[in-house]
């Protein structure tokens, strides 16, 4: 399984449509959204800062193409709501202990 974060910004009408709804409302719908999409949402928050609104984090089978991803993002986007969103794959410290260190190895840095 994938771990994606998930931070959003809604516009002002967006936000002011969420708020009439009520925050409870737009988990559910995110959740509706991301369980079409076969994922599960593992967390969904609120962020207390300028630059964004929502926090979420959703897990993905590893079946999840790029494609269905992208097309899942524009789709949040398309509704005019969200101002701007940026998605980050998380993994653990042992994914990453587990990991091939091949490209790691290979690199080398431009020298001057």
């Amino acid at each position: 399984m994938a771990i994606y974060m998930t931070l959003l910004r809604y516009t002002p009408e967006g936000m002011k449509a969420a708020l009439a709804a009520g925050m409870t409302s737009r988990k559910a719908m995110h959740d509706t959204v991301i369980s079409a999409a076969g994922g599960t949402t593992l967390g969904y928050y609120l962020v207390g800062d300028a630059d964004w609104d929502v926090a979420s984090l959703v897990e993905y089978p590893e079946t999840l193409t790029n494609a269905n991803a992208a097309r899942l993002m524009a789709g949040f986007k398309a509704g005019g709501a969200i101002e701007a969103m940026r998605v980050f794959l998380l993994t653990t410290p042992e994914e990453f202990d587990a990991a091939s260190p091949v490209a790691e190895q290979t690199y080398r840095p431009p020298t001057g």
